[in-house]
């Protein structure tokens, strides 16, 4: 669950829920929304905090989005931690090493670090730019409108016809057989 109510209409704004139903085109699948939904959860740090609330292995998790040729579930992850960090920030009174510390990143270097890599800025000039808004429209820009067609129907909590033959082909060597009757 997602506390923070401007999280909450990102986490529907993300999953075009609201613009699905003024639309009347399809809105994402409920996976997908699951996965927003926990990576924007607050105490959630890594793909596999996430692939662990999902019930779902994370290379699994992690192959799921490569096959469908999406960003990685990590990037997902730090740049809804990064909308977490602008929203923060929008309190004049925090530091960023109350941010750092409520993100529990490690230190207030390390989020500097998240930063810099993720931004390629400093974590007091990321403060200055980005508001929570601001942050969630560059994760949209960068992580959503570019991969939207594939998002629509991408399920990373549904396993695949392909997944379900291989699982059924290391169990059984029927499960080779091909539509001919043949062993593949």
């Amino acid at each position: 669950r997602v506390p923070d109510a401007f999280v909450q209409r990102a986490v529907r704004e993300l999953t075009a829920t609201d613009t699905a139903a003024r639309t009347g085109e399809p809105p994402c699948s409920a996976g997908w929304a699951r996965f927003l939904a926990v990576a924007f959860s607050p105490r959630v740090r890594t793909a596999k905090d996430v692939a662990a609330s999902l019930g779902v292995c994370p290379s699994t998790l992690t192959s799921r989005f490569f096959r469908v040729e999406l960003p990685s579930p990590k990037r997902y992850i730090a740049y809804a931690r990064l909308v977490w960090a602008a929203r923060l920030g929008e309190s004049p009174g925090v530091s960023i090493a109350a941010i750092a510390h409520r993100l529990d990143a490690s230190s207030p270097q390390s989020f500097g670090r998240t930063v810099r890599t993720m931004l390629g800025v400093t974590a007091a000039t990321f403060r200055r730019q980005y508001d929570g808004a601001t942050m969630l429209a560059r994760f949209r820009a960068e992580l959503i409108e570019p991969y939207r067609d594939t998002l629509r129907s991408f399920d990373p909590l549904t396993v695949s016809h392909a997944e379900r033959i291989a699982a059924a082909a290391t169990r059984s060597p029927r499960a080779r057989l091909t539509l001919t009757g043949r062993v593949a």
